[in-house]
C-alpha cells in the first residue's frame, strides 16, 4: 500500500506545484482571474491531497479500507460544490458557476488519475 499511496501523494505535489507556477506566471503577465483559477485547482488537489493522508491515519494499514475512504470522499466533498453551482445557475451568476465547474472538473481528474494510480 505505501507505494502506491506514495505515487498518489507525490502525483498531488506535482499537480498543486504546477498549479501555484502557472498561477504565478499568469499573475506576472496581469492575468489575475486566470491566476484565482489556479489557485482554486491547486486547492482542490490540496484537499484531496489531505484526504489521502486521512485515509492511512484511519485504516491502521488496511489498503481495502483506506482506498474506500479516499474514493468516498471524492464522492462525498463535491456534493456541496454541484449544489452552488446549482444555485449560481439558478440566479445566473456565471462567475461562480465557472468556480463551480473548474472544482468538479478538477475532480474528476483527479478521480481518474487516482484510479490509475491506486489499482486494486
Amino acid at each position: 500500500m505505501k507505494t502506491k499511496t506514495d505515487a498518489l501523494l507525490q502525483y498531488f505535489d506535482e499537480k498543486i506545484a504546477a498549479c501555484k507556477e502557472k498561477e504565478a506566471l499568469c499573475l506576472s503577465d496581469s492575468r489575475e482571474d486566470e491566476a484565482k483559477f489556479e489557485k482554486i485547482r491547486a486547492n482542490i488537489y490540496d484537499i484531496f491531497r489531505t484526504m489521502v493522508n486521512a485515509s492511512l491515519k484511519m485504516s491502521s494499514g488496511n489498503e481495502a479500507k483506506a482506498r474506500a475512504f479516499y474514493f468516498g470522499k471524492l464522492e462525498q466533498i463535491p456534493e456541496n460544490w454541484k449544489k452552488a453551482y446549482a444555485l449560481a445557475e439558478k440566479h445566473g451568476d456565471s462567475e461562480a458557476m465557472h468556480i463551480e465547474s473548474i472544482k468538479l472538473e478538477t475532480k474528476e481528474i483527479i478521480r481518474r488519475d487516482s484510479e490509475m494510480i491506486w489499482e486494486d
